[in-house]
């Protein structure tokens, strides 16, 4: 976890890209003060993974799905990058939780200077602006900052000469990409509204995972799951047996027609062999071939409401 409390600026030394992915050698100064291999390091707000250091420079590898929803795609030799460290237990919680897992990329729209501080405007997606609210938090290329204003297509933000001393922010200019991560505690509560809209609906919410037990047991005491959803079921809890056998088991204990909802080719597989409507969700850990089965496509949780 972040805070989006960047700790400097750090400069790209060298690109080497594979097939779908890259590796990234970074320079940089603070962040080697007690690095060790294995540890995440912020990148422009995208989680990296220290894979190997030596002085001042570290590698960390870049995988195809963080490539195709960063800037880092595009980064270059000698660019500046915002670094920070993962925050230890004990330091302080300057900014706001930053998870480093990017969510989209924003384009600055306009740049205006007032003062001393500067506004940006940042133009973005549909479903980013869905959970951009305005004095929330938004992660700007790893920056946390507050949200001054917010439209439908895009929100504004206004730095001061600290950030703008201490960040890559100011050597940005109009119709440049960032990187944008909304805020985490923004999305489970929209996740949670979306189960209480499907509650108000009379549906019969009932959770199956290939998630150990304890895990399971974790999410729903931490957001309350039991307040939306019936029943839960793991398939540790049936000796690992296929999602399929357990839904059998679940279908014969409920009356009424099913819907499924997941994010994998196999809760598509269940919907074809019961000839079910099918809810794929592109939110979740599944690629796009394995909701290709599916019924209907969700983006996000308040979406399942309208499929």
């Amino acid at each position: 976890m972040f805070t989006g409390i960047v700790e400097e600026i750090g400069v790209i030394q060298k690109i080497q890209k594979g097939v779908k992915s890259s590796a990234l050698s970074i320079q940089g100064n603070i962040i080697f003060g007690d690095l060790n291999i294995g540890d995440s390091i912020a990148v422009n707000g995208v989680c990296l993974t220290v894979a190997n250091f030596s002085k001042n420079i570290f590698i960390a590898d870049v995988m195809h799905e963080t490539l195709n929803r960063s800037t880092l795609n595009n980064i270059k030799n000698g660019n500046h990058v915002n670094l920070e460290r993962a925050m230890p237990a004990s330091g302080r919680f300057g900014g706001h939780i930053v998870s480093g897992h990017i969510d989209g990329i924003g384009m600055i729209a306009n740049i205006k200077k007032d003062d001393n501080t500067i506004w940006y405007t940042i133009k973005t997606t549909p479903k980013i602006m869905d959970y951009i609210i305005e004095k929330g938090s938004i992660a700007i290329d790893g920056i946390s900052l507050t949200v001054a204003d917010a439209g439908t297509e895009a929100f504004s933000v206004s730095i001061i000469p600290h950030t703008a001393k201490a960040t890559i922010l100011s050597e940005k200019s109009v119709g440049d990409s960032v990187n944008l991560e909304n805020d985490v505690v923004g999305k489970y509560i929209g996740k949670l509204i979306g189960f209480e809209q499907l509650n108000k609906d009379d549906y019969t919410l009932i959770f199956l995972s290939n998630c150990k037990h304890s895990y399971m047991q974790s999410h729903i005491e931490q957001f309350h799951l039991d307040n939306y959803f019936s029943a839960f079921y793991c398939t540790e809890d049936f000796d690992l047996k296929p999602k399929y056998e357990i839904f059998n088991t679940i279908k014969q204990n409920y009356n009424g027609e099913f819907i499924i909802i997941g994010d994998r080719f196999q809760d598509m597989e269940i919907a074809q062999m019961h000839d079910l409507k099918a809810i794929g969700c592109s939110y979740g850990y599944g690629e796009k071939w394995e909701l290709s089965n599916s019924t209907a496509v969700a983006t996000q949780v308040s979406d399942i409401v309208h499929c």
